[in-house]
């Protein structure tokens, strides 16, 4: 009959073996001599066989305790979690996304960028709405906060509104330059000397630059030193994806952005210590569209010139999935030729509909349909309707 003592043993020697590497061959009767002489030794009692053997016993719960440590030790080491990403696996990650990103040569001529930023200190903030298109024309429109703002944030506005209806060269340099990294190095450094990480931050921050250039950009900069993943993210994101804050110490900079689409959503002290500069809102639009966040007093639906136009607006439900309107529709109506007609007034109704997503948090109407009176415009339908809001 085995003992417990017995089936102890055998078990722990089962477990020991099956984890050893490299198994003892079996001993001689000299060699098993010698190493009971030597247990005996360790033990401290030669004289008594059956001490040394309850003692050797007593070692058998421990050796088997000991066993099951190396097997938990094993078995737990695939259920370790994967360690975080570094700084420049999510540098590289964004510059991927970016590079597949839809951009204005996809949608050509008629085609806007738009992107709505808010740069805010603790004297107020400034939100600039700008659309860019594929010739790098630039339109703004800035708002600033009530009261004064701060020196940093007034010179800031008073830049961006300089700038309105004039191509934005810095861009038209970067996406001729795609393709090309030094070059493109070169043209931060004539921007921003060796300020190197804020330079490009700066140009990731503006509409325009083409999924190319936004590719090498981040690519660039992840391999600056000095960037580190922070513990927790700076900011959340007006979508559902992950946001990633990445620090630079050296030089201040703080980004926040979103690695699965390549997009940066907040920047701090990019402009100057203290100040913040957030995107809420971006995307690719078609010539015709509404970004505004309220209800707007006009509307142009004409994409080269002012020849249909939209004006003293007023909305019964801006923002509802179907929004209605009254105002007067200014119309070129080409009689007795467009060159020489004039553009004239009619009463209309105006309807928005279909609702659609466009990019970083930026849903807008995709369907504008107008509606005259007894009196329309000579070769105008009683109706008409227009595709306005995303470019695809």
């Amino acid at each position: 009959m085995t003992s417990n003592d017995d089936l102890a043993q055998h078990r722990a020697l089962k477990l020991l073996r099956q984890h050893n590497p490299v198994p003892d061959e079996e001993l001689t009767s000299e060699q098993q001599q010698v190493q009971e002489q030597t247990l005996k030794k360790i033990l401290g009692d030669e004289a008594s066989e059956n001490v040394a053997s309850r003692r050797v016993k007593r070692l058998w719960p421990v050796l088997v305790a000991a066993s099951a440590l190396v097997l938990a030790s094993v078995v737990a080491v695939p259920m370790l979690s994967p360690q975080p990403a570094d700084a420049q696996e999510v540098l590289l990650q964004a510059s991927e996304a970016a590079a597949s990103a839809p951009d204005l040569a996809e949608v050509g001529i008629a085609g806007q960028q738009f992107q709505r930023r808010v740069d805010a200190d603790n004297s107020g903030e400034v939100t600039t709405s700008m659309k860019i298109d594929a010739s790098n024309v630039l339109r703004v429109e800035v708002a600033t906060s009530p009261g004064p703002i701060s020196n940093e944030l007034s010179t800031f506005a008073q830049q961006l509104q300089s700038h309105n209806g004039e191509p934005l060269t810095m861009v038209a340099e970067a996406n001729i330059a795609a393709g090309d990294n030094g070059k493109l190095a070169q043209i931060v450094a004539e921007h921003y000397g060796d300020d190197t990480a804020r330079g490009i931050l700066e140009f990731l921050m503006l509409p325009g630059v083409n999924a190319e250039a936004t590719q090498a950009f981040y690519r660039m900069l992840a391999e600056l030193p000095g960037n580190k993943v922070a513990k927790k993210p700076a900011t959340e994101a007006l979508s559902n994806d992950e946001v990633v804050t990445i620090e630079r110490k050296g030089d201040g900079l703080e980004m926040s952005l979103l690695p699965a689409s390549g997009r940066l959503i907040e920047v701090k002290n990019l402009i100057a210590p203290g100040l913040t500069t957030t995107v809420q809102a971006a995307g690719l639009l078609g010539c015709v569209n509404i970004v505004e966040q309220g209800a707007p007093e006009s509307v142009s639906l004409a994409c080269a010139d002012g020849n249909y136009l939209l004006t003293d607006l007023t909305w019964d439900n801006w923002n509802a999935p179907e929004a209605q309107g009254r105002g007067n529709a200014w119309v070129n109506d080409c009689d007795p030729s467009c060159a020489e007609a004039e553009q004239k007034q009619y009463p209309v109704t105006v309807t928005v509909s279909e609702k659609r997503n466009c990019g970083y948090n930026l849903d807008v109407y995709n369907k504008l349909s107008v509606t005259y009176g007894e009196q329309k415009p000579k070769y105008s339908e009683q109706q008409e309707s227009f595709d306005i809001g995303c470019a695809q």
